[in-house]
């Protein structure tokens, strides 16, 4: 090899070395930005859920868990419901039905968290107080299949965005069916 190709491939490992280590630079600066972002995001919300803690008062610890945990994954809920102690008795997620937007909570279109714990015997013997629920298309012919499967299952038919309710009182036919399930 002579003494050009040498330092032509020096060249380009100099190169090639500097830009990684330029690269890795960085994405260290940027990270620890991102880093101190996040720390900020969850000391906010912490102290928005600590707030909200002191300001609320929960029927049962139960209900005061998962509404910490569901306010840290979700969000604020939509619809907080107080007795006349102001106590809460539910907490929910669920865009008005005027909304089009499906899916807006990871997925589910629709999370209610009640204080009155209820108990199932399928599949096996289960205490739950969490509604959660999803705009589907359902066959008129699988609705009694489907509640008939389990006792945890609720088609509701009405509850649906008016675009598809509209449809409904237009057609007689359902496009969407909000399908709940206690889970």
């Amino acid at each position: 090899m002579n003494i050009t190709l040498e330092l032509t491939y020096l060249f380009i490992g100099i190169c090639v070395i500097s830009s990684i280590i330029y690269i890795y630079t960085d994405i260290i600066e940027h990270k620890s930005t991102i880093i101190e972002t996040n720390k900020s995001i969850i000391r906010d919300i912490n102290n928005d859920i600590n707030n909200d803690i002191n300001n609320y008062n929960f029927i049962n610890n139960t209900l005061k868990v998962q509404y910490i945990q569901l306010k840290k994954y979700i969000g604020t809920p939509d619809l907080i419901q107080l007795n006349n102690k102001n106590e809460i008795e539910s907490i929910s997620y669920m865009k008005s039905l005027r909304s089009n937007e499906l899916g807006k909570y990871n997925g589910f279109d629709f999370i209610k968290v009640n204080s009155n714990i209820v108990y199932s015997q399928h599949p096996q013997i289960l205490f739950n107080n969490m509604i959660v629920g999803k705009y589907i298309f359902i066959p008129d012919h699988l609705y009694g299949p489907i509640l008939y499967a389990s006792s945890t299952l609720i088609i509701d038919q009405l509850n649906v965005p008016d675009k598809y309710n509209i449809h409904y009182k237009d057609t007689g036919k359902h496009k969407l069916v909000l399908l709940n399930c206690y889970d």
